[in-house]
């Protein structure tokens, strides 16, 4: 071969001749995959080219992506765990050798072994610590029980699993399928008009995980146990600062305090040693959607196990929704006022597992 042909060939391999593309965070990804009758065989497969099509866009390995895989119908199936395989190829393989089972479908099931199981830290071949938790649902109709399922993707959601969800069909419900999601659901929910139209997603999944989990905070916010916070400097209603905060990041919502970790971040690490008692602030927690049941941001109800509420104050506003605030006059505990009042709020971004 002449000189001008070894450089020809050359061009050819680095300009020409397509290569496989990867990248991805460091994150542990599992797949909850639909096995019910109304899949069947043939769009069986065409979801498990979904799942490998997802695979093939990220890296694989210790330092990388480690992804696991479950089933579900009636019941549900381990595919394999998170880490049993820690390169393309044997991932791949694995996602190949999953059986198809027919049945109902029992997403809730799923869902719960999703969090005690594949994400459970006593698995031996489960997450890694410290890492950001994926799940993927992908289905293509109602669950078999709704009220269940619900509540088992608000569990996965408070374990601090990002939860994406991949409806297939005319069968399945949107609006269900975004409260399962994580928020903002617009981001965290996919649809497909068929079986088919799952090949135009996987890029747009991958591109997603990638940008969600970069683990970097825009300029001026503040990161903190995997959130990046911005409190405000100015003073506006409720819902002028739910619109404020999605305005400034596209993942942007009002800041969420469901544990006594994540209030204490708030708190006494970021607005006590900013502004010590001297604003009140908003955070995203609310009583719109139903009188008297006060519901985060992200989804989460309190449920009586946890709450900061003024202890001689009952959290109720009788003219009207009760939005709650950081009250700079109790020391930040939670007061219920009026949704027109104005005050300062804290915006925050999820960009990895929280670290709690």
């Amino acid at each position: 071969m002449n000189r001008w042909k070894l450089l020809r060939f050359c061009f050819l391999l680095l300009f020409v001749i397509p290569t496989e593309s990867s990248f991805g965070p460091k994150a542990d990804i599992a797949f909850i995959v639909d096995a019910s009758g109304s899949v069947g065989a043939d769009n069986w497969k065409k979801q498990l080219s979904f799942v490998k099509n997802i695979v093939q866009r990220f890296d694989i390995g210790p330092n990388a992506t480690h992804f696991g895989a479950l089933s579900f119908s009636t019941g549900y199936r381990y595919g394999f765990h998170l880490q049993e395989h820690e390169d393309k190829p044997s991932v791949l393989a694995a996602i190949d050798k999953m059986n198809y089972q027919g049945g109902s479908t029992a997403t809730h099931r799923a869902l719960h072994i999703l969090r005690m199981g594949m994400f459970n830290p006593r698995n031996r071949r489960g997450p890694r610590a410290g890492v950001p938790r994926v799940g993927i649902l992908i289905t293509d109709g109602l669950p078999d029980d709704i009220a269940a399922t619900i509540q088992e993707a608000a569990f996965v959601k408070r374990s601090g699993i990002t939860l994406f969800a991949v409806g297939i069909g005319d069968q399945v419900n949107e609006t269900l399928l975004s409260t399962l999601a994580s928020i903002p659901s617009d981001r965290h929910l996919l649809t497909a008009a068929d079986f088919d139209g799952l090949f135009h997603l996987a890029d747009s999944l991958a591109n997603r995980i990638n940008a969600d989990f970069s683990g970097h905070c825009p300029a001026s916010w503040i990161e903190i146990r995997g959130r990046c916070l911005l409190p405000s400097e100015n003073e506006v209603s409720y819902e002028k600062a739910r619109t404020e905060c999605a305005s400034r990041h596209e993942r942007g919502s009002l800041a969420t305090a469901s544990n006594k970790i994540l209030y204490k971040d708030l708190t006494k690490r970021l607005v006590y040693p900013l502004t010590g008692y001297e604003f009140s602030y908003y955070i995203g927690l609310d009583d719109k959607a139903e009188k008297g049941v006060y519901v985060f941001s992200d989804g989460i109800t309190i449920d009586g196990n946890y709450s900061e509420w003024i202890p001689y104050i009952k959290p109720y506003n009788k003219e009207g929704p009760g939005c709650v605030c950081l009250d700079n006059n109790e020391a930040f505990m939670w007061r219920v006022t009026d949704c027109m009042e104005r005050k300062r709020y804290i915006c925050e971004i999820i960009t990895g597992m929280l670290i709690l």
